[in-house]
């Protein structure tokens, strides 16, 4: 109803249809933009592959919470492989809102989809303005789900650039929800986020499914200040 959605709309149909066919990216068929005759306002529909198997969040479901880590890294490479194919875009796309509901599974293949997020915008607020930190801020704000935002994306007065390495913080949150079956920052408190205060869970029978090795992963991808994550490529070479 508004020429702001309008224009968000119209973007995550070009990013999509730009996105080709990749085997862990749900396909974009077509779309089409209606007006209604009765108020006025358009409408965008989106025609994509169907993918009937569920999300993530149906397969943590199905197994109880407890996938072995060889489930976990097959599923976790099928999701890198899909978010390096945006990132090497050009220019590069950030997906900007990954999360178990936006991972579908189709032929044992796991996709992402939901690219109403998705941007090649990058934010490095030491040479923005205020009032243009202030709109990316206020667009994070309305765009992206809290508990999922990394450091950078909530306190702009850290000064952190905001790029693609905002997909390994939301990585890092799904690496975490396959292997604990919940989520690290539960509460969704702004402390907790910013400073990546979340705990493990002590159980006897999560340290013998989940190893040592696995949790270092999470606490690398859940690194607050983005310069010291890791990039798509160097997550791909540590999990094979």
């Amino acid at each position: 109803k508004d020429k702001e959605t309008e224009k968000t709309m119209k973007n995550e149909v070009k990013i999509w249809r730009e996105l080709h066919d990749h085997p862990n990216i749900v396909k974009f068929i077509d779309a089409a933009l209606i007006k209604s005759e009765d108020d006025n306002s358009k409408y965008i529909y989106i025609l994509s592959e169907y993918c009937p198997d569920g999300h993530l969040l149906d397969l943590l479901e199905k197994y109880k919470g407890r996938l072995n880590e060889n489930q976990i890294l097959h599923i976790m490479k099928h999701i890198v492989w899909g978010i390096k194919y945006m990132h090497q875009q050009d220019p590069p796309v950030a997906h900007r809102d990954i999360k178990v509901e936006n991972i579908l599974l189709k032929d044992k293949n796991f996709k992402l989809w939901d690219f109403g997020s998705a941007s090649i915008e990058t934010l490095d607020p030491k040479s923005s303005t205020a009032d243009h930190i202030d709109d990316q801020f206020e667009k994070y704000e309305k765009y992206t789900t809290f508990m999922y935002r990394p450091p950078e994306m909530i306190d702009q007065y850290k000064n952190w650039v905001v790029d693609l390495k905002v997909d390994i913080w939301m990585l890092g949150w799904v690496l975490f929800a396959l292997c604990f079956n919940k989520h690290p920052f539960q509460d969704a408190q702004k402390l907790a986020i910013l400073n990546a205060h979340y705990f493990f869970p002590s159980e006897n029978e999560s340290k013998r499914r989940i190893s040592e090795k696995m949790r270092d992963l999470i606490r690398h991808m859940l690194t607050p200040n983005p310069e010291f994550r890791p990039d798509i490529f160097e997550l791909q070479d540590l999990l094979e």
